[in-house]
């Protein structure tokens, strides 16, 4: 067949109405079992708002920065934990068949599938900007089962776990918060104490080498400056007055005459001494140190240096008293002409003058020891008296450019130590100051827990709790039987004009003369027999039966699978007003 008309469908259909009705039957019965055979599923779900903290955030600021819906995620997802979720199976008896069949992994992850979270957005207005935002007010927590009961159950018990656990997240959070910061200051107390003593260390180390001592060092130089300045015009004036001193008593005989009751004048020790030198210098030129008269003049004048404090190098005497003894040899021998008598004299004298040099300052003093005249004892007291003072004087200034000496050396070596005293300090300031706001922070943040431990802070309350749900969410019966009685239409007529395209046969006169160009001479009409009546009267019969069968079946059905009679009844009537 090369083309085909409307017509001829209509007349396919009409002949094929018996396979159009089988196919569609069978496709309607099959979406039909499955819209009323499939297990309803029914949620509960709960609303759960999220409230601010009552107390101002002005005065009491929270620790915990995360927003709503990211604390949200995390409780849902400590909630889906496997250990939460098989302790709920548990308690509720769910999933038997399925843990019998696949094992608890599998219903682990039928049920977090169940559960279902959602959050609401509403428009607020910012309290800092004063512009509409976007913010979650509330999130819905539902959960499904096939029961109607446990899935109310079990809505209820992952409400209470969502409350507690932020309860607990949020308490946990503070807290570590407040535990963190104390370690903190604890830290930043015992480094202050660290740098502290370090500090006191340095001090000790570099006293009078601080900046802060820069002041003090600059008008101790001055003042010892003007010190020396005022202790060398004293020494200079003690100088003058000592010259003078000096002077007047060369001009003062140390000694006053003094006679005996006889009238003879008393020789002083000094006086004595420089006669009985004399007289010992002829005694030594005539004898030998073994003659009487060499040795008691010897002890004698040993005797009077030994009071008169006068010491003389022994070797230089022993030299002399071997010269001396020479020289009297000599003499016995030659005449003084003699060469050796001359050049022993020229020893003597040498000798002589290096002994009377060594003992001047001895004689002066054992002269002056001895001295009785006032006039010369009061001038050489005072001389004393100047040259005490002098020397206090002297020993001052030694001490006091010593100190001036040690005091340039300290602010020379004062900007290298300010360095390191300033790096200190500046360590000491910074840890005080992170150690001040720290501790800051701390307390707010035992606030901010104490806010939270008292539920103050931000919370989660159910303003919609979980309620028992009548109708199921799915399946979608009615959409099901929509789609069946779609397909069904579509697959019979599909059906039909499949058979109609793929059948070569004849049907009608018209087809015919379209066909091939010819016309019918006449037409035989359809003869039926006895047994196609009978064929023909038992199909209406089974399609009465079977029309009968249906309504029933399709009741037992729809109070089994989706819902008793009863409430349908009651549904529908309160619907119509009945």
């Amino acid at each position: 067949m090369n083309s085909l008309e409307p017509s001829d469908y209509i007349k396919a259909f009409k002949r094929r109405k018996g396979l159009l009705l089988a196919t569609t039957g069978l496709i309607l019965t099959i979406s039909l079992c499955v819209a009323f055979l499939l297990p309803p599923r029914y949620q509960s779900t709960a609303i759960i708002q999220i409230e601010q903290q009552e107390v101002p955030q002005d005065l009491v600021r929270s620790t915990i920065t995360s927003f709503a819906d990211q604390r949200v995620q995390m409780i849902g997802q400590r909630i889906k934990s496997a250990g939460n979720l098989e302790r709920i199976i548990t308690k509720f008896n769910l999933y038997e068949k399925e843990l019998k069949q696949h094992g608890l992994e599998k219903v682990l992850l039928e049920m977090r599938d169940a559960i279902g979270l959602s959050m609401i957005s509403a428009d607020v207005m910012d309290p800092r900007s004063g512009r509409p935002i976007q913010a979650n007010i509330a999130f819905k927590l539902a959960y499904d089962n096939n029961n109607p009961e446990l899935a109310k159950k079990v809505a209820a018990e992952l409400v209470e776990l969502y409350l507690s656990e932020n309860r607990k997240n949020r308490a946990r959070l503070a807290a570590e918060t407040a535990n963190f910061l104390a370690d903190e200051s604890d830290k930043l107390q015992l480094k202050i104490k660290q740098l502290g003593e370090q500090l006191a260390d340095f001090k000790e180390e570099n006293v009078g080498l601080l900046p802060e001592h820069t002041s003090l060092n600059l008008q101790l130089m001055q003042r010892m400056d003007s010190q020396i300045l005022d202790i060398d015009r004293q020494i200079a004036g003690l100088q003058e007055r000592k010259v003078y001193l000096e002077s007047e008593l060369t001009q003062i005989e140390p000694h006053t005459t003094l006679f005996d009751e006889n009238g003879q004048r008393v020789l002083s020790s000094s006086e004595r001494l420089r006669a009985l030198e004399t007289r010992f210098s002829i005694v030594s030129s005539r004898y030998t140190d073994r003659h009487p008269d060499y040795r008691k003049l010897s002890n004698e004048i040993a005797q009077l240096r030994q009071e008169l404090g006068i010491e003389v190098d022994p070797e230089v005497s022993k030299e002399l008293a071997l010269a001396r003894a020479a020289l009297s040899e000599a003499r016995q021998k030659y005449s003084d002409s003699h060469p050796d008598v001359v050049v022993l004299k020229r020893t003597i004298e040498v000798i002589e003058t290096e002994l009377a040099k060594q003992t001047e300052d001895d004689d002066r003093s054992a002269e002056t020891t001895g001295a009785n005249n006032p006039a010369y004892v009061q001038v050489k007291t005072q001389l004393e008296a100047v040259d005490s003072e002098m020397g206090v004087l002297l020993n001052t200034r030694h001490r006091l450019n010593d100190k001036l000496d040690t005091l340039e050396g300290q602010m020379t070596r004062t900007p290298q130590v300010e360095r390191e005293y300033r790096t200190i300090v500046r360590e000491y300031e910074s840890a005080t100051q992170q150690y001040s706001e720290t501790r800051a922070r701390q307390m707010e943040a035992q606030l901010a827990e104490s806010l939270e431990r008292d539920r103050k802070g931000e919370r989660f309350s159910v303003i919609e709790p979980p309620r028992l749900p009548i109708e199921p969410i799915s399946p979608n019966r009615t959409a099901i039987v929509f789609l069946g009685v779609v397909l069904a239409i579509g697959a019979g007529m599909g059906v039909v004009i499949l058979a109609h395209t793929m059948d070569t046969r004849i049907h009608g006169e018209d087809i015919l003369s379209r066909e091939f160009g010819i016309s019918a001479l006449a037409q035989i009409p359809m003869i039926v027999t006895d047994s196609e009546r009978r064929k023909a009267k038992l199909k209406r019969i089974y399609a009465a039966a079977s029309g009968v069968l249906v309504i029933p079946v399709f009741m037992v059905v729809l109070h089994l699978a989706y819902r008793p009679l009863d409430v349908i009844w009651f549904q529908v009537a309160r619907k119509l007003g009945i």
